[in-house]
C-alpha cells in the first residue's frame, strides 16, 4: 500500500511539472499568435507613400494631415524593431484644429504642433485595409476601408483628389467618420 501511495505521489508530482513547463510557451504562441494577426502584409501592390484626405478631415479636435506607409521591406524592419524604427515612415500625421501653420526654410507650410500617431494594428490585404491605434491624443484612431490599387499615383505628377487611393471609414477618438477618401502621393 505504501508503494502505491509514493507512486502516486510522484505520478501526481510529475503531472504538475509537466503542466508548469508547457504554461509559458503556450501563452508565448498566444502572443506571437496575436502579433502576427496585428500586422499583416499581404497586398500585392507596392501601396508605400502619402495618403493625403481627398477633402478636410477632421474629428475630435484633430485634422488629419495625411497618412504615411512604407515599402514592405521597412514594414518589417519596423516591425522587428530594428535600430531605425523611429525613421520608418509608418504612422497618421495630424495637428490641431486650431493650430497656425508656419513656413519652414524650404517655403513649405507645417504645423509645429503636428503629431505622428503609429498603429497597433495595421492590415494591408487585397482589397481591405485597416490602420489602428488604441490610444493616441486624438483617442483611438481607426481608419478601415481598402486601396486601390488602380488610382495609386503612378505616373501622375500630382495627387488626384477625383482618383482617391483608399476609401474608408474612420473613427477618432470615439467620432466616426463615413465615406473618407485619401489621394496618394509618392512626394517629390
Amino acid at each position: 500500500m505504501q508503494i502505491l501511495t509514493t507512486m502516486a505521489i510522484l505520478a501526481f508530482a510529475a503531472a504538475c511539472s509537466q503542466a508548469e513547463d508547457n504554461s509559458p510557451p503556450a501563452q508565448a504562441d498566444t502572443a506571437e499568435a496575436q502579433a502576427e494577426a496585428d500586422y499583416v502584409w499581404t497586398i500585392s501592390v507596392d501601396p508605400s507613400g502619402f495618403y493625403l484626405p481627398s477633402t478636410t478631415l477632421s474629428a475630435n479636435g484633430w485634422t488629419v494631415d495625411m497618412l504615411v506607409l512604407p515599402r514592405e521591406f521597412e514594414f518589417e524592419a519596423w516591425r522587428a524593431g530594428d535600430s531605425d524604427y523611429e525613421n520608418i515612415a509608418l504612422w497618421i500625421e495630424a495637428y490641431p484644429n486650431d493650430a497656425e501653420p508656419q513656413i519652414n526654410a524650404m517655403g513649405q507650410e507645417y504645423y509645429p504642433d503636428s503629431i505622428r500617431v503609429r498603429p497597433d494594428r495595421l492590415i494591408m490585404e487585397d482589397g481591405r485595409f485597416e490602420f489602428y491605434a488604441a490610444e493616441s491624443p486624438m483617442g483611438a484612431v481607426l481608419v478601415s476601408g481598402q486601396i486601390r490599387a488602380e488610382h495609386l499615383q503612378g505616373d501622375s505628377m500630382e495627387p488626384q483628389a477625383d482618383e482617391p487611393a483608399l476609401i474608408a471609414g474612420a473613427e477618432i477618438g470615439g467620432e466616426r467618420l463615413r465615406n473618407v477618401s485619401f489621394m496618394h502621393w509618392l512626394g517629390h
